[in-house]
């Protein structure tokens, strides 16, 4: 299988794992050096355990009514990969229904 298809595949199961809940392989998706950045590149987090705790936390207060996502474009660079993808979700927490979308970079 080509690299690009089997980089889209895992953040095509990425997204699954948190569209649906499953918190037990989180830990196989980051480096133990990841890094959250907001959307003006200020860093909101820094490490894996600080990046699945935020997963969870997120799980534990959501139910994820809705969830899409397109990946846009891979791109491959010797030993480092680039994804970017659109999402749209609708979710429930706190008795109010709350939607968003945007986008996303993985490196």
């Amino acid at each position: 299988m080509d690299t690009k298809p089997k980089i889209a595949k895992i953040i095509k199961d990425l997204n699954q794992s948190v569209a649906t809940g499953n918190t037990d392989n989180l830990d196989s998706f980051f480096h133990d050096d990841v890094k959250i950045l907001s959307s003006d590149m200020k860093i909101l987090g820094e490490g894996k355990a600080v990046c699945i705790k935020s997963y969870i936390d997120f799980i534990s207060r959501a139910k994820i009514e809705q969830y899409n996502h397109e990946i846009t474009n891979v791109s491959v660079y010797e030993n480092t990969a680039i994804v970017f993808y659109t999402y749209s979700m609708t979710w429930i927490m706190e008795g109010k229904t709350l939607s968003d979308q945007g986008k996303e970079l993985y490196v």
